[in-house]
């Protein structure tokens, strides 16, 4: 072999060579591992449980008290409402120092029942319209009345004279016992400054809670 063929040989080895050191590298340049690795899942959160609402309370209008769980509220059918037949009210016993307060009473003709609470009270005009609505006007608890057949409970209805420079005749009252719908209309009432009337809740008796001599 000439020194030409010697050296042609050494070339192509080395080239091949060359060849077989490229095809053993890896793949991108570097065999380092990807930044981003493979995502985590945090685990799922468990949802608090929910704060339990308030109880009603035990005053609440239209819960019985457990005395008288198995007696029924009194229903609009079964109470007869009017002005108050009291005596000592009928005779004025209310009136003077401006003021035009009156009694009005639910008389229980059916079963025994119980009653708690504030009626609803509203002034009428000549055609019967409502031009004014009792505001309840006694902050004190309100008491259980239960009655029998024949009892009366009642509430007294409040008004003045002297908060007004015009005063108004209330036609009538219309009037609605505690937690019903059902509404009975009174005749006139009298006369008073309207923003004046109130109403206090029911009471035993027909003389809304008033101890008269």
């Amino acid at each position: 072999m000439t020194s030409a063929q010697r050296l042609a040989l050494t070339a192509v080895t080395a080239l091949v060579a060359i060849a077989l050191a490229a095809c053993g590298a890896p793949r991108g340049g570097t065999g380092a591992a990807s930044a981003g690795g493979p995502a985590t899942t945090a685990p799922a959160t468990s949802p608090a449980p929910a704060t339990p609402s308030a109880s009603p309370s035990a005053t609440q209008p239209g819960t019985p008290p457990a005395a008288v769980t198995t007696t029924p509220e009194c229903g609009a059918a079964q109470l007869t409402v009017s002005y108050t037949d009291n005596r000592q009210i009928r005779e004025g016993a209310l009136a003077g120092m401006s003021h035009a307060d009156n009694v009005v009473t639910f008389v229980n003709k059916g079963s025994a029942c119980w009653m708690r609470g504030y009626p609803g009270v509203a002034a009428l005009n000549a055609a019967g319209q409502q031009i004014q609505q009792a505001t309840r006007s006694s902050n004190t608890p309100d008491p259980l009345v239960v009655l029998k057949p024949g009892q009366t409970a009642s509430a007294l209805i409040t008004g003045n004279t002297a908060s007004c420079t015009k005063q108004t005749t209330a036609q009538g009252l219309l009037v609605t016992a505690p937690d019903q719908r059902i509404s009975t209309r009174l005749g006139t009432y009298g006369t008073l400054c309207l923003q004046s009337l109130g109403v206090q809740q029911v009471q035993r008796g027909n003389a809304g809670g008033l101890h008269l001599r």
